[in-house]
């Protein structure tokens, strides 16, 4: 188990569930592999849509409905769905998180700099500046 699957599986079972229900969604369709998050007692919806998919907004309106969602914690930066939820959160005036997992950090958006610089201008400043809290896991990104 690797990556943003591995975070979760540590992350998600220490939520007090007797204060909190943590959902998870994921736009991907449910991986076959033996490590699932379920195994470590994870709700997990999955979609199947790609993030550029015309229905991907509809679906996670609904799994946000039927979850009746009191926050919204939105992992990564440039994602489009993302930015999506964030104006939709506002509009709604649910409070959301976002995690940027490293991706403002100085060596990231020196990685194709212009179009990343360009983004923040047009979308993502705004879905940060937006964002209830910010939870920066590395120290440059602050």
């Amino acid at each position: 188990m690797h990556g943003v699957k591995r975070l979760f599986a540590w992350m998600i079972p220490r939520f007090d569930p007797e204060r909190c229900a943590v959902s998870l969604v994921s736009l991907r369709r449910k991986d076959l592999s033996e490590d699932t998050l379920e195994q470590f007692g994870i709700d997990v919806t999955y979609l199947g849509r790609g993030k550029f998919d015309p229905a991907t907004l509809t679906d996670l309106l609904k799994v946000i409905d039927r979850k009746q969602a009191d926050v919204l914690h939105l992992h990564g930066v440039w994602a489009s769905p993302n930015i999506q939820l964030a104006n939709l959160a506002r509009r709604l005036r649910v409070p959301y998180v976002v995690s940027p997992h490293g991706m403002l950090d100085d060596w990231s958006l020196s990685k194709g700099a212009f179009k990343k610089r360009l983004h923040l201008a047009l979308f993502s400043r705004r879905v940060l500046n937006g964002a209830h809290r910010v939870h920066f896991e590395v120290e440059e990104e602050a």
